[in-house]
C-alpha cells in the first residue's frame, strides 16, 4: 500500500507541472520550454542522483556500455515526446491534453511491457488484473475526453474564442506524444542493471539505520541512476529544437525583459515538479513487484497525472464557460478513471511475494 501511494504522489506531482504556464504570459512557448529543460533534465536530475546516490560514478565504471547507451537512446526518443507534450497542452489545455495524451501513455507504457518483458504473466491473476484496470483507466479518459470535447465544441469553445482549427493540430501533437513517451518507461526497464548496481553499492553506504531500511534506501534511491542518462539523452531533442525557435523567432532578448524574471522560478517549480515526479515513480516501481512493477506502477502514475489535470483544469477556469452536460460527463470520466487506478493497484496484492 505504502509505494502504491507513493506512486499516486509522483502522479500528483506530474499532473500540476504545467500549471505555472498559465502564468508565463510575457515568454513563447521555445523560451519557457528551453529553461524547463535545464532545470528538468539536468539541474534536478544531477542534484538528486548526487544527494541520493553515495557511488554514482562508480555504478556508471562498472556498468555494460551496451546498457547505458540502450538507456541514453530510449530518453532521446523520448525527448520528442516532450517537446509533443508542451506543444499538447499548450493547444489543448491541461484537461483535454493530459486526457489525449496521457490515455496513450498508459497503454502503451503498461501494456508492452507486459507483453514483451514478462508474457508469462498475462494470464496470472495479477497480469490479467492489471490489463482490465489499464482499460478501464482508458474508458476514464475516454469519458474525460468526450467532456472536454463538449466543451470546446459548446458554449465552451464560443465563449473562449479557441479557434477550431487549433484541434486538428492538437490532436496530432498530442498523438506523437502519446506514442514516444513510453520510452521513458523502457529506459526504466532496461537500466534495472544500472539500478541493480546502485543497489548494492548504497547498501553499504546507507548502513543500518531505522529511517533508511524502513524506505529500503539502497533500492528506493537507485533509479535516480538510470533517470540521469535517459534525461540526458532527452536533453539534447529539447534544447536543440527550443533554442532553435528562439533563434529563428529572435526571442533571445525575451530571457531578460523586464518583469520576466519571476519565470525562472516559475520554470524551475515546473522542471522540480515534473523531475521529481518520475524520481517518486521509479522509487515506487521499485518496490513494487520486481517483474510487475513497471506495468503496476506506471498506470497508477500517469492516471492519477490525468485526475490531477482535470482537477486544476476545472480549479484554473478552464471549465468556467461549459455546460452542465459537460461537467457531468467529465465527473463520471474521473470516477471510472479512480476504479481503474484501484484495480490496477489490487494487482500488486495478487502478485506473489518475491523469493
Amino acid at each position: 500500500m505504502t509505494w502504491i501511494l507513493v506512486a499516486l504522489v509522483g502522479g500528483v506531482m506530474t499532473g500540476s507541472f504545467a500549471l505555472p504556464m498559465k502564468s508565463i504570459t510575457r515568454w513563447k512557448w521555445e523560451n519557457m520550454w528551453s529553461l524547463w529543460s535545464v532545470w528538468a533534465l539536468i539541474v534536478v536530475p544531477w542534484t538528486l542522483a548526487w544527494l541520493t546516490v553515495p557511488n554514482l560514478f562508480e555504478v556508471y565504471r562498472q556498468a555494460d556500455a551496451a546498457v547505458v547507451l540502450r538507456v541514453f537512446g530510449c530518453g532521446a526518443v523520448w525527448g520528442v515526446s516532450a517537446i509533443a507534450f508542451g506543444f499538447g497542452v499548450a493547444y489543448m489545455g491541461l484537461a483535454l491534453g493530459y486526457a489525449l495524451m496521457l490515455g496513450l501513455i498508459i497503454a502503451i507504457g503498461s501494456i508492452m511491457p507486459l507483453l514483451t518483458q514478462t508474457p508469462e504473466k498475462i494470464s496470472t491473476p495479477e497480469g490479467v488484473t492489471i490489463i482490465v484496470g489499464v482499460l478501464v483507466m482508458i474508458a476514464g479518459i475516454g469519458v474525460c475526453s468526450y467532456a472536454a470535447w463538449l466543451k470546446e465544441r459548446g458554449a465552451g469553445a464560443a465563449a473562449s474564442g479557441q479557434p477550431q482549427k487549433s484541434m486538428l493540430l492538437g490532436l496530432v501533437i498530442c498523438l506523437v506524444a502519446g506514442a514516444t513517451a513510453p520510452m521513458l518507461n523502457y529506459a526504466f526497464i532496461v537500466g534495472r542493471p544500472l539500478s541493480d548496481t546502485a543497489a548494492q553499492l548504497n547498501a553499504a553506504a546507507y548502513g543500518i539505520n531505522n529511517f533508511w531500511t524502513a524506505i529500503n534506501a539502497p533500492t528506493t534511491f537507485a533509479p535516480n541512476t538510470v533517470w540521469l542518462v535517459a534525461l540526458f539523452g532527452g536533453f539534447f531533442a529539447n534544447i536543440v529544437y527550443t533554442l532553435a525557435l528562439v533563434a529563428r523567432n529572435r526571442r533571445w532578448r525575451d530571457y531578460a525583459a523586464e518583469g520576466t524574471g519571476k519565470y525562472y522560478f516559475y520554470t524551475f517549480i515546473m522542471g522540480f515538479l515534473w523531475m521529481g515526479s518520475i524520481s517518486v515513480y521509479g522509487m515506487a516501481a521499485n518496490n513494487m513487484d520486481p517483474k510487475l512493477g513497471a506495468s503496476i506502477g506506471w498506470p497508477i502514475y500517469n492516471g492519477m497525472a490525468v485526475l490531477t489535470g482535470n482537477v486544476l483544469g476545472l480549479l484554473s477556469g478552464e471549465w468556467k464557460h461549459a455546460g452542465r452536460r459537460a461537467l457531468v460527463v467529465m465527473l463520471a470520466g474521473l470516477v471510472v478513471l479512480i476504479v481503474g487506478i484501484g484495480v490496477v493497484g489490487y494487482a500488486n496484492y495478487l502478485a506473489p511475494p518475491a523469493p
